[in-house]
């Protein structure tokens, strides 16, 4: 998000300090569903944000993924818990809709990012039915993202629009979706391919970028994924879910068919190891039994627990860690340009080295108009 950086006391502040004055700040491990992906290039840094899918997917935009300046990337995935993955390009897969134009694009500006295991995390947000245009105008929504501050997470609040109150902005294809700043808080670059969430806590749209006009209005935009849905599913073919949950005794898991309807009937493969699967109570099983599990449908399992370590498995490959270890050590962060946490601070300190790298690092940005995000 768009930050104020008082020069004549950075050396002062913290890193988290710099991440407060528009946004609202977010505790990264409660929403650890959200990852910072890097592209390891020296030469021209950039950095996005994504959201975990379906336990091996990462979902975000095509920008971010694409070859810059006709070098392939070798992306980096970082995790709340600071851990990583990377990623070679063999594992990034564009909406073959998309097309960098040079100093802008068309085209749905979405990418998948495929991970060479199943990541740890416990917070997910559903889709919303994809199936139907996504657009409320006037909804509220929230963008979160480490737009400027690339350890930091952080939000601000938007309503959807049509544009129809905006006689200045540029039209906009069907698949674009617009968004009015309700504050002061708006986007910067490294926001781009956050998820738009609306007011049901649903994702509806992969964040593209921002502009302001000269009458002093932002313009903010995105990919509505509502055209994007087909490619999405077949893409996935999956159960959307937790791949952490912890319990003692009984408790219900909810999760979300992302399985495209040309693969068949989706069935309930669920089985427990060390957790008891309480299958007479789950929906997954009796939806599935009437052959009632459309893409974008949620149900639910039901579990027992002790309190022990187990696993629910979904499918043979797709599984939910119950009650996971935490380590006794935390990793430490790997975040270029970013020093790792001190003391009580939740942010940690930015050394002077980290501010110059940060600086730099911002006039790198891409200079095409989604990368202003």
């Amino acid at each position: 998000m768009k930050k104020t950086l008082l020069l004549s006391t950075l050396s002062l502040m913290s890193f988290s300090s710099l991440a407060v004055l528009n946004g609202t700040p977010l505790d990264w491990a409660q929403e650890d569903g959200t990852v910072l992906i890097d592209n390891n290039n020296p030469n021209y840094y950039k950095y996005c944000t994504g959201t975990l899918i379906a336990g091996t997917q990462v979902l975000t935009a095509a920008h971010c993924g694409e070859v810059t300046e006709g070098i392939d990337q070798i992306d980096t995935v970082h995790f709340s818990n600071n851990s990583q993955m990377t990623l070679l390009p063999a594992n990034i897969t564009l909406n073959p809709s998309y097309e960098n134009l040079g100093d802008t694009s068309r085209g749905h500006d979405i990418a998948l990012y495929s991970l060479p295991q199943q990541a740890d995390y416990y917070t997910i947000r559903f889709f919303k039915d994809l199936r139907r245009d996504v657009l409320v105008h006037n909804q509220t929504m929230t963008i979160s993202g480490f737009g400027g501050t690339p350890k930091d997470l952080n939000r601000a609040n938007f309503t959807q629009t049509d544009l129809s109150d905006c006689p200045e902005c540029s039209p906009s294809p069907n698949y674009q979706i617009n968004a009015n700043v309700t504050t002061a808080s708006h986007t910067t670059g490294g926001d781009s391919g956050s998820a738009w969430i609306n007011s049901n806590n649903e994702i509806i749209a992969i964040h593209k970028g921002s502009k302001p006009y000269t009458t002093g209005r932002r313009e903010t935009y995105g990919t509505n994924l509502h055209y994007a849905s087909d490619w999405l599913l077949e893409q996935v073919n999956n159960w959307h879910y937790p791949t952490l949950f912890d319990t003692k005794g009984k408790a219900t898991i909810t999760i979300q068919s992302l399985h495209h309807p040309i693969s068949g009937r989706v069935s309930d493969m669920a089985w427990g190891e060390n957790v008891t699967l309480i299958r007479e109570e789950s929906t997954c099983v009796s939806m599935s039994d009437s052959d009632n599990i459309e893409p974008y449908s949620k149900c639910t399992y039901v579990i027992e627990s002790d309190g022990s370590e187990g696993k629910l498995h979904l499918t043979n490959t797709a599984f939910i860690t119950i009650n996971k270890p935490i380590p006794a050590t935390p990793l430490e962060p790997s975040i270029p340009g970013v020093s790792p946490p001190m003391g009580g601070d939740s942010g940690g300190s930015l050394g002077m080295i980290s501010i110059v790298a940060l600086i730099g690092f911002g006039i790198r940005r891409h200079k095409n108009t989604y990368a202003n995000a």
